[in-house]
């Protein structure tokens, strides 16, 4: 019975160090100021949501 070689992961031609270039770093700056948007408007919702709870409550 013959044993399959082991494949390493340069074998596939992967590089280890990536280079993003100047696309890849406004994705990433695009993406981060989105999830600071949502994050913001999430808080400010749940900010307005428990105010009025309060209103109730009183």
């Amino acid at each position: 019975m013959k044993m399959a070689p082991q494949i390493a992961w340069h074998d596939y031609g992967m590089q280890k160090d990536v280079d993003m270039g100047s696309a890849g770093s406004v994705t990433v700056a695009i993406l981060i100021l989105a999830v600071v948007f949502l994050l913001r408007s999430f808080y400010k919702r749940y900010n307005r949501m428990t105010e009025r709870e309060n209103e109730t409550n009183d």
